[in-house]
C-alpha cells in the first residue's frame, strides 16, 4: 500500500468520524460526565477532582489518561465538536499503528493489505465511537501501537537499528505503554505479558526489555506514588471501583443496587474515612456469602457472552444495548433496534469464525508472534478484566484485532475454493 494511499485512507477516516461523532449530537453516555468533569478541573487548575466546586477533593476514582487529553478541549471550550476532534485524531493515531501491523503481517500480499486497512478504516464500532467521550479511545490509540511496538517493530528486536529509531521506539514504549496503564487497570498485565512473550518469541537483548519494562510502566507508578501522597492510598485507582464491579456479579449487574450506589458514593466522595470503607466491605462480604454459587455462575457466563456479541454500531448503543439485554431479548421483540442487534451479533459470529481459522494457519505456518499479538489484549481482558464487570467497551479492541487472522482466513477459504473450480475446469476440459 502507497504513502498516499495511507493518507487517502486516514483522511477518509477522519471525515467518517467527525460525521458520524456530529450525528450522534450530545449523547455522550455512561461515564462520560465524570471524564468531563475531571478534565474541567484539570483545566482550570482545581486538581484531579470531581467536585464541581470548592473543595476540590482529589480522587482516584477515574484513571487519568483520557481527562489529560480532554484538558485542550475544555481549554478551548469546544463542546462535544472539541470531543469529536479529540476521539477522531485518537483514532487516527491508532489506524496508522493498525496499517504497520498490516504491512507486517501481509507483506508482498497487497490485496489482503488494502483490504485489511479498509475494513479497519471504516469498522462500524469504530467509527462511531467517535462521538462518545469514553476512556476506550484512548486504547484504540494506545493497544495497536503497543501491539507494533513489541511483536512488529525491528527496534526491539534487532540491534542494527539506528540511534534515532531507538529513541523513537523508547518514546512510543513510554507513551502508549503508560496510556494503556492509566486508562484501564488491566493493562499493567498486558504491558507486563506482552513484552515477557514478545522477549520469548523475538530474543531482544535483556537491556531493552529492562528499559521498555520501566518506561512503559513509568507513568503508573508515577500515579501510584501520587495516589499515596495525596489519598494515603498505594493504588492505581480507588479500590471501592473494583469492589463496585465485584458487587455486579452478585446483583445480576445491578447499578442501582443500594450496596452498589454505597461504594460509588464512597469512592467519588473523596472525604470518605478508612472505616467506613472497611464497614462497606463487611456489608459486602455478608452479601457475597449470602448468594448462592450458581447464581454468579449464570449470570457471568450470560453477562460475558452477550459482550462478546454486542454491537457498538451507533453511538447511543451503550443506552440502549445494556449488558443485561441479551441476544434472546433481541429475539423476541422484533424493532429495528432489535433487528440491527441480531444481524450485527450474526457478523461479529462470522468475523470470529474467520479468525480462529486465520490464527489456526498462522500456527501451523510457525507464525506464532502473529498469534500472541493478536491474542494478547482478548485473553488478558477475558482472564482479568471480565470477571469483575463484563463491558462491551472492553472488547472493541478484541474485535478490530480480529480483523487480521479473519482476512487471513477469509482469503484461504476463497483460495481454497477457487482452486477446487480450477481443478474442475481442468478436468472438464
Amino acid at each position: 500500500m502507497s504513502r498516499r494511499e495511507k493518507w487517502r485512507l486516514l483522511g477518509l477516516g477522519f471525515v467518517a468520524r467527525v460525521i458520524a461523532g456530529f450525528c450522534s449530537g450530545n449523547t455522550l453516555g455512561g461515564d462520560s460526565s465524570q471524564y468531563l468533569q475531571l478534565a474541567r478541573n484539570l483545566a482550570n487548575g482545581h486538581g484531579y477532582s470531581l467536585y464541581a466546586k470548592a473543595p476540590y477533593v482529589p480522587t482516584d476514582w477515574r484513571p487519568p489518561a483520557y481527562p489529560a487529553v480532554l484538558v485542550p478541549e475544555e481549554w478551548l471550550h469546544a463542546g462535544h465538536a472539541g470531543i469529536v476532534i479529540t476521539n477522531t485524531l485518537l483514532a487516527i493515531v491508532g489506524l496508522l499503528a493498525f496499517f504497520l501491523i498490516a504491512e507486517a503481517v501481509f507483506a508482498n500480499r497487497p490485496r489482503l493489505l488494502r483490504g485489511t486497512a479498509i475494513a479497519l478504516t471504516f469498522f462500524p464500532s469504530a467509527v462511531t465511537y467517535a462521538g462518545l467521550a469514553m476512556s476506550e479511545n484512548v486504547l484504540l490509540a494506545a493497544v495497536p501501537w503497543l501491539v507494533y511496538l513489541i511483536f512488529y517493530s525491528p527496534a526491539f528486536s534487532s540491534t542494527a537499528v539506528s540511534g534515532h529509531s531507538r529513541l523513537r521506539w523508547f518514546l512510543g514504549m513510554l507513551v502508549s505503554g503508560g496510556s494503556l496503564c492509566l486508562t484501564h487497570a488491566e493493562g499493567v498485565a498486558i504491558v507486563i505479558v506482552g513484552i515477557g512473550l514478545a522477549a520469548v518469541i523475538r530474543r531482544p537483548p535483556a537491556r531493552v526489555v529492562v528499559i521498555a519494562v520501566a518506561l512503559a510502566l513509568a507513568a503508573p507508578v508515577a500515579w501510584v506514588v501520587r495516589n499515596d501522597v495525596v489519598l494515603h492510598r498505594m493504588e492505581l485507582n480507588d479500590s471501592m471501583y473494583t469492589d463496585a464491579a465485584v458487587l455486579q456479579n452478585f446483583t445480576h449487574g445491578s447499578q442501582t443496587s443500594p450496596l452498589y450506589l454505597e461504594a460509588v458514593h464512597l469512592g467519588v466522595d473523596g472525604t470518605s474515612s478508612p472505616a467506613a470503607r472497611a464497614r462497606y466491605r463487611h456489608e459486602m462480604d455478608a452479601l457475597i456469602s449470602r448468594t448462592p454459587v450458581s447464581a454468579v455462575v449464570k449470570y457471568k457466563v450470560d453477562a460475558t457472552a452477550n459482550v462478546l456479541f454486542t454491537p457498538l454500531v451507533w453511538n447511543w448503543a451503550l443506552e440502549k444495548f445494556d449488558s443485561n439485554y441479551t441476544l434472546g431479548d433481541a429475539l423476541r421483540h422484533i424493532s429495528t433496534r432489535n433487528i440491527v442487534r441480531v444481524v450485527w451479533s450474526v457478523a461479529l459470529a462470522v468475523l470470529y469464525l474467520f479468525a480462529a481459522l486465520g490464527l489456526v494457519l498462522w500456527w501451523r505456518s510457525r507464525r506464532r508472534v502473529f498469534v500472541l499479538a493478536i491474542l494478547l489484549y482478548p485473553v488478558v481482558e477475558l482472564l482479568v478484566s471480565l470477571p469483575f464487570q463484563a463491558d462491551p467497551r472492553q472488547w472493541l479492541l478484541a474485535v478490530l484485532l480480529a480483523v487480521f487472522p479473519a482476512a487471513e482466513g477469509v482469503d484461504h477459504v476463497v483460495t481454497k475454493r477457487q482452486g477446487r473450480q480450477m481443478r474442475g475446469a481442468v478436468r472438464a476440459a
